[in-house]
């Protein structure tokens, strides 16, 4: 052993016996890609970027033997739900009445990645009809659950007055597969049309909208959705990170 035990060597030779199955290698990402003998519980403390590992991020070997547990998070592949394009626009799209929330759903993450982070939701265009202070509007992402209708908020804009939230603080990271939902809420003295339907083109993405009774749904609001229907051609673009 020329380095005498302290970094892992491709010669090296050890008994399962004698080890109990548990070993430790401390190595660039070279060496520790050159290990050819894995046991369950093996672990190993990379000294840089490469081959799959990152610097100074321990990993170990799986119980069955298979793989490595690669625990830290990765930036993955982006995607995004729904389209905003369309040459044209009008003032007929989806009202929202004074007061109340709009839900629009849904739109299912892929399965690619583990965790998934909302990072922009385009809106296109908004007429608000309403005008002067104390008007105050906000937007959020949830994940929905079309059998009990309980909404979990992940992502929130924050509350501004009479203007279109452009940012969202996530809250969590959402899990691989969910299905979600974008909401919109205002406080005005009177209805909202919120977007502005597509009047060219073909439009297949389709949002199903419900209304809810609150203007507070950050507080975990899960009253009941009614009334709405469905629309494809609501100018909507939702854009998500993975992560694996």
């Amino acid at each position: 052993m020329g380095s005498l035990g302290t970094e892992w060597e491709t010669a090296d030779i050890f008994s399962d016996t004698r080890l109990n199955q548990k070993t430790q290698a401390i190595g660039n990402s070279n060496q520790l890609n050159s290990i050819t003998t894995t046991y369950p519980g093996q672990a190993i403390y990379p000294l840089d970027d490469g081959n799959g590992w990152l610097a100074d991020r321990p990993d170990s070997r799986d119980a069955a033997n298979t793989k490595w547990h690669y625990p830290q998070l990765r930036v993955g592949s982006v995607g995004s739900f729904g389209s905003v394009a369309g040459a044209s626009f009008a003032a007929d799209g989806v009202t929202l009445n004074q007061n109340q929330t709009l839900f629009f759903y849904p739109f299912t993450l892929p399965t690619t990645e583990k965790f998934y982070k909302i990072t922009g939701v385009d809106w296109v265009k908004t007429l608000t009809n309403n005008s002067g202070t104390g008007v105050q509007i906000q937007s959020g992402i949830d994940i929905y659950d079309s059998t009990t209708g309980y909404r979990l908020n992940v992502a929130l804009s924050g509350r501004y007055d009479n203007t279109v939230p452009a940012t969202y603080f996530h809250r969590c990271l959402i899990p691989a597969g969910a299905t979600c939902g974008i909401w919109y809420t205002h406080t005005g003295s009177t209805d909202t049309v919120i977007w502005n339907r597509r009047l060219d083109g073909t439009y297949t993405d389709s949002w199903t909208y419900r209304a809810g009774s609150s203007t507070t749904p950050y507080t975990q609001d899960t009253s009941t959705l009614t009334g709405g229907g469905t629309t494809n051609v609501t100018g909507l673009k939702v854009d998500w990170q993975g992560y694996y």
